[in-house]
């Protein structure tokens, strides 16, 4: 062996036994780090579900959506079978909201476009409301 390789070897032996000097290893005092941590941890989550019901109350929500189950045989899985989905049509992109058809680049620019970004804005983004309280 290299004198390089056995000074990695002797540092790595110096570093792995030095590992668990200075700390205590009493079994008893671990079991009361573990307890006090559990506690903090129960407290921080008990402080977050009462944080969560206050929210709810504020905003006048009485009941939440339960989302989509992570278990595939579940009855609320996430679909991930396209075959599944309804059927559904989109918009012709080329015909106005007034069943006029587009037929230059301008009437697209002008007019079909900004119904489009108009449509988008609305489904997809939501609108807020005209009345927003204001937060402190």
């Amino acid at each position: 062996m290299t004198k390089m390789k056995k000074a990695a070897i002797i540092f790595c032996t110096i570093i792995i036994s030095l590992h668990g000097y200075g700390q205590n290893t009493n079994a008893y005092t671990d079991s009361i780090r573990m307890d006090s941590f559990r506690r903090a941890y129960q407290a921080i989550q008990k402080a977050s579900y009462e944080d969560y019901k206050t929210m709810l109350a504020q905003l006048h929500i009485d009941s939440t959506r339960r989302g989509p189950s992570g278990n595939p045989k579940d009855a609320n899985a996430a679909n991930s079978d396209e075959s599944k989905v309804p059927p559904y049509t989109l918009p012709d992109p080329l015909i106005l909201n007034n069943g006029e058809k587009v037929t230059t680049a301008k009437a697209w620019w002008n007019k079909r476009r900004s119904e489009i970004v108009e449509l988008f804005d609305k489904e997809i983004y939501g609108r807020m409301p005209a009345n927003i309280p204001k937060v402190n």
